[in-house]
């Protein structure tokens, strides 16, 4: 986690995980502090991660998940890597 200003960011960087994505999302929700921001990322994943992001996980104007966290969501289409 990182914080800037007052405001910490988690950064959630997936490829070919989706099974694990929503308790993971539910976990966050549950014990981030106020002010929290989710980053969430999926670096090319080929198991539907982004449609299941985008259907099961954001709320409907992609801002939040559907339990109220602000989210930035970034699917790449190509895997950059991680380090």
């Amino acid at each position: 986690m990182t914080a800037s200003n007052g405001r910490t960011s988690v950064i959630v960087v997936a490829h070919g995980h989706r099974a694990y994505l929503a308790a993971c999302v539910r976990a966050l929700e549950q014990a981030a502090p106020e002010g929290t921001r989710l980053i969430l990322i999926d670096n090319a994943s080929t198991d539907g991660t982004s449609e299941f992001v985008r259907s099961e996980i954001l709320s409907a104007d992609g801002t939040a998940t559907k339990g109220g966290l602000p989210v930035v969501f970034i699917s790449s289409e190509r895997n950059l890597g991680f380090a």
